[in-house]
């Protein structure tokens, strides 16, 4: 009980400051309705709460997984290992990235069809992961950014 009351409180700070800001613009700069007003802070209220359920089952699924990659993270010697589940894991957030989903069809709409969607996600996945990847390892073996 006492996480619920945590990722309440973390998701409160992190929305309330948009809440507050759109509030202040509606009863001073802009002329809305009275029901669009409630209808805001009533969609702001699921918004917290839904965001808070979120964030209790992102602790309960994930909490186990990032246990036994930490360990076996942590665990396995091979710098090529950890190399490769860095790239694995860029590669796999990034090509699921609904954003760059969307900026792929606009590319190939804007290039009439000459650039394929698909290309261009793996291609920005593929970097992504591969930049990840490079960065674990120079983590690992201690070269400096700079």
């Amino acid at each position: 009980m006492n996480n619920v009351k945590e990722f309440f409180k973390e998701t409160l700070l992190s929305i309330s400051p948009v809440v507050i800001i759109v509030l202040l613009l509606s009863f001073f700069v802009i002329d809305v309705s009275r029901l669009m007003i409630i209808s805001f802070i009533v969609g702001s209220i699921l918004v917290l709460i839904g965001l808070t359920i979120f964030l209790i089952g992102i602790d309960t699924g994930m909490a186990p997984l990032r246990k036994i990659l930490g360990e076996y993270v942590s665990d396995n010697p091979s710098k090529w290992m950890i190399g490769l589940l860095s790239f694995i894991i860029g590669f796999s957030i990034t090509v699921a990235e609904p954003d760059l989903i969307i900026l792929g069809q606009q590319i190939e709409q804007a290039t009439a069809g000459i650039l394929n969607q698909t290309i261009i996600v793996l291609s920005v996945s593929l970097g992504v992961g591969l930049m990840i990847a490079l960065v674990i390892e120079r983590l690992i073996n201690g070269i400096p950014f700079s």
